[in-house]
């Protein structure tokens, strides 16, 4: 009985490692600016590896933030940090998402979430206009990333970047995120997570 003790003692914390480590994604976050580096160390917090996409990855800045997050973080080119990544996170500007992601190379398989909001703030009557013709910015990124079919997610497209940090002492935070999921056959179904 003391051996199927110890050896229940011992396999147990190994089991719940190995359950975690499964679960734990290698996500690559594109952009270092106020979205990635508010998800990122999040991200690598709750176990998944980061991989941060930047245009100058030995910048001091992205090393920083490289240092901030722990956790084995890296940083290196866009198109290098989707190579192997489970998921792909669009911390870009909005307005240069698409063409972000048609940099990035082959999206096969991966899901790409997209915290992106397309705002003009150049209109002739002073209010800022939302959206962009055509569909939502989610719809064009997945026109832009074939290989990714109905995987990519909106999230957070109106939340600032500051709401994605971690939540004030004693006051917490709660984050809403609302997306479309787009099957093989083209049928869209809602999801909605707080």
């Amino acid at each position: 009985m003391k051996r199927i003790t110890l050896a229940a003692a011992v396999a147990l914390p190994l089991l719940l490692a190995a359950a975690n480590s499964a679960l734990a994604a290698k996500i690559a976050v594109i952009g270092t600016g106020n979205v990635g580096s508010a998800l990122g160390p999040e991200f690598a917090a709750l176990g998944h590896t980061i991989v941060y996409g930047s245009r100058t990855p030995t910048e001091k800045d992205v090393q920083d933030l490289v240092a901030k997050t722990g956790h084995g973080a890296t940083a290196t080119t866009q198109p290098e940090a989707v190579k192997g990544a489970d998921i792909v996170v669009l911390a870009v500007p909005g307005n240069l998402a698409v063409d972000i992601t048609k940099s990035l190379g082959d999206l096969s398989g991966k899901i790409i979430l997209d915290p992106t909001n397309v705002v003009n703030r150049n209109t002739s009557d002073g209010y800022a206009n939302h959206g962009v013709p055509g569909g939502s910015n989610a719809e064009l990124i997945q026109a832009a990333a074939p290989g990714a079919p109905g995987r990519t997610m909106p999230a957070n497209g109106t939340v600032d970047s500051s709401s994605l940090a971690p939540p004030v002492p004693g006051i917490g935070s709660t984050v809403t995120s609302c997306s479309w999921t787009t099957n093989a056959s083209g049928t869209s179904t809602p999801s909605t997570r707080s």
